[in-house]
Formats: C-alpha cells, structure tokens, sequence
C-alpha cells in the first residue's frame, strides 16, 4: 500500500498512518509506504507518486465514489476479453439513483458554460446539445461501447503499463481537466470503453457549487487544454 500525503500537516499524516496501520491487521504480506514532504502538488501528481509498475492495473478513484461489489472483478473481466482496451469508464449514478454521464465527447466553451452555470430552464433548451455532449444515448444503451473520447477522472481503471506509457497524468493541471487530456493522450495508444456492468455511486458535485477558489481553478485549467489540444467555441 502507498499513501501519499499531499498535506502540510503532520498531525494528519499521523492519522492516516494510523489508519493504515489499522487497515493492514492481519495482513502481514502488505507492506506501507508512506510519500510525503512533497506539499500539495495536486489531484493528477499526487496520483502520479503512488504509481508502481510493477501491478497490471491502476485504478484512480475519487473518495466521493462507492464501488458495488463486483465493480473491480468486472472490470478485471472486460479487461482480460478486450486486450484492445487499456481504460475502463464504469455505469455511475447519484446517491439518489439518477445516472450520471462520465464520457464526454470534445467540449466546446459554450458547453462547459452552460453545465457549470446556466440555469435549470436555459439548460433544457440546450438538452439535445447537452445529451450529446454528455454521450447519453451510448450510456444508457446498457451495453458496453469503445472510444468514448473523454472519461471522468473519478473512475479510472487502467492497464498500469499504458497508464505509464501514456505519461500518466499532466503536472500542468492542478485541479480539473487532468481527466480530459490524459483520456485523449492514451486514445492515442489504446482504446477507451464504457462498461455498464462496472457499476459505481458518485456523491460529487458541480464545480460552480464549491466555491470561487474551485471556479478561478477549473478556468485556469480549462484555459491550459484548450492551450494545449485545440480551442473550440461552439
């Protein structure tokens, strides 16, 4: 097990050891190592530190996400009948049921405008542009699909060698849109699939509802992809 510490606090570094510790009981064959020292160097490059490649998959996963069961054994599965596919998108829903959309095609500024922060009504008169967006028929097909060409970053499940060869994830980004340009850097070198029988819930929220310091973050890192893959408006 590798916990890295992203924190200046070294009372909270105790108390992850500690549950580690707890954790690992009766689990003699599992060693800890701890990373720490490094500060808060973000979602994607502290994903990056606990990386070894010496396993044959790399799951990222958000601590706002519960796994059914059989999520990672199904996910395992598909992994062994597709060689093809080096990155796995799961079937997610809200805590209230309600299913939630992880691949995305391209995005354009007016779309990531109108989900951040428009309104329920301006919303539903972008529906059809938003559904497509969103790649909702393709996810609500209950069948498996290949090449969604984004996938969120709660739920990553990788082949660990393609994760690597891929560069893994981009330490331009801090926060936000590390998930978007990893997902094309390994279109480039594999195939992405969504599989419904991978199930998970998501509690997480809308990046306008965090606060001014998570919207000042999602438009600096907006600002770097569209730098770096290509602006479109429209």
């Amino acid at each position: 097990m590798v916990l890295v510490d992203n924190g200046p606090d070294p009372d909270s570094l105790m108390v992850i050891q500690e549950s580690a510790r707890l954790t690992l009981e009766g689990c003699s064959e599992v060693d800890l190592q701890v990373i720490t020292g490094q500060g808060n160097v973000g979602f994607g490059q502290g994903h990056n530190l606990a990386i070894t490649a010496n396993s044959t998959y790399h799951l990222i996963l958000n601590p706002d996400v519960i796994l059914e069961e059989d999520a990672l054994a199904m996910a395992c599965v598909f992994m062994d009948e597709h060689p093809e596919v080096g990155l796995i998108s799961p079937h997610a829903v809200s805590p209230d049921g309600r299913q939630q959309y992880l691949c995305k095609r391209y995005p354009s500024l007016l779309t990531l405008a109108l989900r951040a922060w428009a309104p329920a009504g301006i919303k539903k008169l972008f529906d059809r542009r938003l559904s497509a967006y969103e790649m909702r028929s393709e996810c609500e097909s209950g069948s498996p699909f290949i090449n969604p060409p984004i996938v969120s970053g709660c739920f990553m499940f990788f082949r660990t060698k393609l994760f690597l060869e891929s560069g893994m994830f981009s330490p331009d980004y801090f926060l936000y849109f590390e998930d978007f340009d990893l997902s094309l850097r390994v279109g480039e070198r594999s195939r992405l699939a969504y599989v419904p029988q991978v199930r998970i819930t998501h509690h997480g929220g809308s990046t306008a509802q965090k606060g001014f310091s998570h919207v000042g973050m999602f438009t600096r890192s907006g600002k770097i992809f569209f730098q770096k893959h290509g602006i479109k408006i429209w």
